[in-house]
């Protein structure tokens, strides 16, 4: 994986490897993906625990996630 500068966005970092997608989770871990990907190949979560609650830590007023829960975005790049 190339090493991008810190300053760099997830998505400018995500959009720049050439990913379609963006996934914050914890309210401060990035991951990119493509639409090809089996969102489910690592198990999924249904308990109440695996919420998207957590505030991003960049921006408290925005959701970045939560425990072993990913916000997913499409970044435009299909």
């Amino acid at each position: 994986m190339a090493l991008l500068p810190p300053f760099y966005t997830p998505k400018a970092n995500c959009m720049l490897l050439g990913y379609e997608l963006m996934g914050l989770e914890s309210g401060d871990e990035c991951y990119c993906g493509r639409y090809s990907d089996d969102p489910f190949r690592h198990g999924s979560c249904v308990d109440e625990g695996c919420r998207c609650d957590h505030q991003c830590s960049g921006n408290k007023q925005q959701i970045c996630g939560g425990h072993w829960a990913l916000s997913i975005y499409s970044i435009g790049m299909y």
